[in-house]
Formats: structure tokens, sequence, C-alpha cells
């Protein structure tokens, strides 16, 4: 629960109640727990100075990310890439654990391994995730004779190449 004095019109120092009629006392408003909607307020300063303000109080969820992933394109290649979508109250912060990509909620060119990030919405909750780069299969080419040539000189024969494995396209 993170509430401010410019909440209840900057008129600091600002009392905390959970009723209505300002005589339950909230010691700290930072360790208060409570299942009303509400917690009230009274500024001791400024335009609401002594009124009693009630201040609605609304569960927040933290981020939530989801990683969209690509793997590599081969064993052994460093081209995969890891994209993130967060849902909840943003801006949000991208900590992958390495300052030169921090900030940023897509990366590319990564090897097939596991990578860690938190992602931080507006109030400081947290998701961990970690997203891992698959290893895209190998490609292997294949050639069969469907059709022999009828002379060593003509062009009747038919041969079939079949690609499997990897990630298209292929170069």
């Amino acid at each position: 629960l993170s509430l401010f004095a410019d909440e209840v019109g900057a008129g600091a120092p600002v009392t905390w109640y959970s009723d209505a009629g300002a005589a339950s006392q909230i010691s700290d408003i930072t360790a208060f727990s409570t299942s009303a909607g509400s917690v009230f307020a009274v500024a001791g300063l400024g335009a609401c100075a002594g009124q009693t303000v009630e201040i609605p109080l609304e569960l927040i969820a933290g981020p939530t990310g989801m990683a969209t992933i690509t793997e590599t394109s081969c064993p052994d290649n460093n081209d995969g890439a890891i994209r993130l979508t967060v849902a909840g109250l943003g801006p949000f912060s991208y900590d992958w654990g390495n300052n030169a990509f921090n900030d940023l909620d897509e990366r590319t060119g990564l090897a097939p391994v596991q990578y860690r990030v938190t992602v931080t919405g507006r109030y400081g909750c947290e998701d961990r995730l970690r997203p891992r780069v698959p290893e895209g299969a190998p490609l292997t080419i294949s050639c069969a004779v469907e059709q022999v040539v009828t002379t060593p000189m003509a062009d009747d024969g038919i041969a079939r190449i079949s690609f499997a494995g990897g990630n298209p396209p292929f170069q």
C-alpha cells in the first residue's frame, strides 16, 4: 500500500484512520492491512486541513510478463530472440542482469540457453521470468534417385532433394 500526502490536497502532515469518524487512527500506514475498501485521511495543513478525506483502496496487481521466443536457426547459432509482452500498470523496467540490455523488452542474437529477466511495474511490483531459447533442429539434406537416366548423356533422370530441420529461410 503506497499512499502519499499529495493524495489529500498536499496537506502534510497527514493522519490516517480506518473509519470515517476519525476515531481509529492507523499508526503505521505502510504496515496496515484491511479488507475494507477505503481508509480515511485528515490533512494537517493546506486547504483540506482538518477535513476527513476518504481514500478508496484498489488492489493493483503487479506486472505479468509473457515471453515470445524464437529458437535458433540451427544448433550452435546465436540468432534466437525473446520478446516480452507485459500486462499491468507501467511504465515497466526490465532487468536482464546485464546493464547493456536493461530496459529492453526484446533481445535478439541470443544463444540457445535460459535467460533471466525481472520486469518491474509502476509501483515496484515484480514478475521474474526465465525464458529459454531452444536450440533449432539441425538442417539435414537427403537426395534420392527417382528415375535413372536412360543413357549416359540423357536428361530424363529425376533426383529428389529433401530438407528437414533448421529454420527457414535458407540461403
